[in-house]
């Protein structure tokens, strides 16, 4: 079974779910697998260390980062992240690290920014699932679903704009007359120029 992300049409700020698929039959299961299927998002995760950083005031996408071997403690064991294809390509733009979806960089940055920091853009960016500050965050180890990602990439591209993901904008009776309105509100939740750098990296 392929599973696919939520389309969200973004407009300004408003985010409008045109299409889900979470399944293939409801008849044999209503698990909806975009909105309840937790997932690992993996390297998908690193933009929002990225612009944690970018946040940050201390770095650009120009900065240099250092794509060479690191430990850190974990417990009673050593974490020694290593990259996809297990090579080092020392110093780089960031731009450049995330470019090649490098892990070293995406795990440096976690550190000098803190975890901490990290998380708490996933809150701003609307994500509610439990996430356990833990050294390999930057690398996608924790299980969103798929419309949590989806709809924390939509304020990305509108450069820090956020609303509700909504699916009924509205209800009307036969008449016209107005029965619900989820006409979402768009708020600036993002650094816009830290949004921007990530955009355009």
């Amino acid at each position: 079974m392929q599973i696919r992300w939520p389309w969200l049409r973004s407009i300004r700020g408003l985010y409008f779910v045109k299409a889900i698929v979470g399944g293939v039959d409801q008849e044999k299961s209503q698990f909806n697998r975009a909105t309840q299927a937790f997932r690992q998002p993996g390297s998908a995760f690193k933009p929002f260390v990225y612009y944690t950083a970018f946040a940050s005031g201390k770095y650009t996408p120009e900065s240099t980062v250092d794509d060479s071997p690191v430990s850190y403690p974990d417990g009673d064991k050593i974490y020694s992240p290593r990259n996809y294809d297990g090579s080092f390509r020392g110093p780089m733009p960031i731009r450049t690290a995330l470019a090649l979806s490098r892990n070293i960089p995406a795990i440096k940055l976690g550190q000098a920014v803190s975890i901490s920091k990290v998380v708490e853009v996933c809150r701003t960016l609307g994500i509610e699932s439990p996430i356990e500050p833990v050294t390999s965050l930057p690398l996608g180890s924790v299980d969103l679903t798929p419309l949590e990602m989806a709809s924390a990439y939509a304020t990305f591209a509108n450069n820090g704009w956020q609303s509700d993901t909504t699916m009924i904008v509205r209800v009307t009776d036969r008449s016209g007359r107005l029965l619900l309105d989820n006409t979402p509100k768009p708020q600036l939740v993002l650094d816009p120029w830290a949004a921007a750098s990530l955009n355009s990296a």
